[in-house]
């Protein structure tokens, strides 16, 4: 059976940033929580880069499930 894509040209855009900022988040949240750096630091860094607000960012790792609270990201790493 052929799988059918739905998405709008939008929504492929939005899924592939999405898809970007958390392997980007993934790969510099342990580096960079290592060095004393607090993940705040880390999201308003991929906000800018990618040109949405910061609880944006949040908003995509929250429920992505890589992003609960900066307490819990500091102990997990």
């Amino acid at each position: 059976m052929t799988e059918i894509d739905l998405m709008t040209p939008m929504e492929r855009k939005r899924k592939e940033r999405n898809e970007s900022i958390i392997a980007e988040f993934k790969e510099l949240a342990p580096k960079l929580t290592a060095q004393g750096k607090k993940p705040y630091r880390i999201l308003r860094a991929l906000a800018e880069k990618h040109g949405i607000t910061t609880s944006g960012v949040r908003f995509i790792l929250v429920g992505a499930g890589c992003y609960t609270t900066a307490d819990e990201l500091s102990k997990n790493i």
